[in-house]
């Protein structure tokens, strides 16, 4: 059916996809849910002209037969929840299909630096729970050293460098906490409400011999 359909358009193209919104049930596992009537947006590049698609009961979504070009594709237009955003090519007679994750719009944001105060170029930039089990995230720092980890829950947050340690084989000098330390119990935890934003979480990588 979908290859029929492509096959009549001469000069246009598809996106579609799906929508899913986890749920932290109160045994932190996730219940995934497909929001209907969600709005998804297709912004065409460079001009900005905008097309509009709504998911039906099952969280699925397809555009109207769109121009071929780029577009700016966002799921984020429901206050409080977030999803990543992406550039999609459509060709004539092409489909993409493209799916989004919305979570908690929650975001934490800083810049990490080498003992000397050079920037810690595209650092892995780890966020685990301070409280829980619950989902870590992640994101790389830019060539200044600037960072922004996205998609968080209402919760209290270590941030740093190599502090995921499911092996047991990661070297202690190569962790860093926040504010600056390589001991956990000296890491401050970052309290995050909800779809909060807290940025300046700076913080440099301790010089040899710091705890």
């Amino acid at each position: 059916m979908l290859l029929r359909r492509l096959m009549t358009m001469t000069n246009s193209g598809m996106i579609r996809g799906s929508v899913a919104h986890p749920v932290r049930e109160a045994d932190d596992s996730e219940n995934w849910t497909y929001p209907s009537h969600h709005k998804v947006v297709a912004k065409q590049v460079p001009d900005g002209k905008e097309y509009v698609a709504f998911t039906d009961p099952e969280g699925d979504y397809e555009f109207e037969p769109l121009p071929p070009g780029s577009y700016h594709l966002s799921a984020n237009t429901t206050q409080g929840l977030w999803a990543k955003e992406g550039r999609v090519d459509v060709k004539p007679r092409g489909c993409s299909s493209v799916g989004f994750e919305l979570r908690a719009a929650g975001s934490i944001s800083g810049r990490v630096t080498t003992p000397s105060g050079e920037p810690a170029k595209y650092a892995s930039v780890q966020v685990a729970p301070a409280d829980s089990h619950r989902r870590w995230a992640f994101a790389t720092a830019d060539e200044q050293g600037y960072f922004e980890v996205k998609g968080l829950e209402a919760e209290r947050y270590f941030v740093g460098i190599e502090i995921e340690d499911n092996k047991g084989d990661l070297s202690p000098r190569g962790k860093a906490y926040y504010p600056g330390v390589r001991d956990r119990g000296l890491a401050v935890a970052i309290t995050l409400g909800q779809a909060e934003s807290r940025t300046h979480i700076d913080f440099a990588l301790p010089r040899a011999g710091d705890p």
